[in-house]
């Protein structure tokens, strides 16, 4: 991350990540980890709009996953210290910056680290969502190796019974020869 972007305010910053010439599909994991660090170094200022506006699904549609974990620890922090997020939508919903990164490191499960205690800090719904959509990426990783399993061992065995095949036919061919 740039020192540069203790430098920049958050309305200059918008007006970057939002301008017409900034390919954000193409950039977008790039653009989620320059968000994420600007929003990390000024995270004492920016109140839960202007986080809300950085982090605009239309600028960051996906999100790296190296950055997944920070944005869901800044939006708690931000969205705490400016006490605008009520226990209710803590507890029932969860944002769309949320369900993004949700999704990015529930396909990146087997990336987590052991040390899991920035989860304490998630939004109960959050950690819920998180643990649903890892454990059935999981196991649809586990079907699709196991079935990846089953397909090599069909065609070793394939190719073992053609081997097998062609050497009983060689061998008949031998004991016809000699007779």
């Amino acid at each position: 991350s740039s020192s540069l972007l203790k430098f920049i305010d958050p309305d200059f910053f918008y007006d970057i990540i939002s301008s017409p010439e900034v390919d954000t599909c193409s950039m977008s994991c790039h653009i989620s980890k320059i968000v994420a660090s600007f929003c990390r170094f000024h995270q004492g200022e920016l109140d839960e709009e202007t986080f809300e506006k950085l982090t605009d699904r239309r600028f960051i549609p996906l999100i790296d996953k190296e950055s997944a974990m920070d944005l869901l620890d800044l939006e708690v922090s931000i969205t705490s210290q400016n006490n605008k997020l009520s226990l209710h939508n803590l507890i029932t919903t969860t944002t769309c910056l949320q369900k993004r990164c949700i999704n990015v490191l529930a396909q990146h499960w087997n990336d987590f680290s052991e040390d899991t205690a920035i989860l304490r800090s998630f939004p109960p719904m959050v950690v819920s969502e998180l643990f649903e959509r890892t454990i059935t990426v999981a196991k649809n990783d586990r079907k699709n190796y196991v079935s990846s399993v089953k397909i090599e061992i069909g065609q070793q065995a394939e190719k073992l019974t053609n081997q097998h095949q062609q050497e009983a036919h060689e061998v008949q061919k031998q004991v016809d020869q000699e007779r």
